[in-house]
């Protein structure tokens, strides 16, 4: 009898960002992070969610993934088929002086999630920062309900997460966002991975601590390994 072929799908790879791999980086970004975003509207309210990322949160998101990526000092990666297809991407920053590596960016497009892509994505950056001698790594998230998935994902290769809060009050409007208790907010980090009004996504860190915050409107939930031979 003849032998029946299969046909296995082939793991994807990560290689270096290519230039031509920019456009689908960042439009992978945004179906990534939109929930997201969707979150923290719900948790801020209309008012200030578009006071922090104006004009639009897919302009505001699209810069910064673009400007993480080109970053001098960066190191930005993509996880790509064979065919050629991103499925996800990786922007790692380093201090030597601190022996600090940061995960400033990471996502995964939403069709290739739920297949391990991720936690491949953050042990290879785990490796290559540890190959790089450093003893700390440092990733942020949001502590919304639209980054839970993140920070499971952390949790799981080994990061311990700090929980900070972040708060917002637009002085033009009386009631700008829902109100809650007095002492709740949202996990925040005030050292994350992209400008103000930018980073949201599963992920991110900030070598710049000047600059309040990384994933999302200031909010993160700062997570760090020590990396041990």
């Amino acid at each position: 009898m003849p032998t029946q072929s299969r046909t296995t799908e082939s793991r994807p790879q990560i290689r270096r960002l290519d230039p031509a791999d920019l456009d689908a980086v960042v439009d992978l970004s945004l179906l990534a992070w939109e929930p997201v975003f969707t979150s923290f509207e719900q948790i801020l309210g209309a008012t200030i969610f578009d006071k922090v990322y104006r004009p639009h949160w897919r302009t505001a998101q699209a810069e910064s993934v673009r400007t993480n990526c080109l970053a001098t000092g960066a190191e930005t990666f993509v996880m790509a088929t064979t065919s050629g297809d991103v499925v996800g991407f990786l922007v790692l920053m380093q201090d030597q002086e601190e022996s600090l590596g940061v995960i400033e960016m990471i996502a995964v497009h939403p069709r290739h999630q739920r297949r391990g892509h991720g936690r491949g994505l953050m042990e290879f950056a785990i490796q290559r920062l540890r190959d790089q001698g450093l003893t700390l790594i440092n990733v942020g998230t949001g502590g919304d309900p639209g980054h839970a998935p993140a920070r499971a994902l952390y949790e799981a290769v080994g990061f311990t997460g700090v929980p900070l809060v972040s708060y917002y009050l637009a002085t033009d409007e009386d009631s700008a966002a829902p109100r809650r208790p007095t002492g709740t907010g949202w996990t925040d980090n005030s050292s994350h991975g992209h400008d103000r009004r930018t980073q949201a996504g599963p992920s991110g860190g900030q070598l710049n601590r000047d600059r309040p915050t990384g994933h999302g409107p200031g909010g993160v939930v700062p997570g760090v390994v020590p990396l041990r031979s």
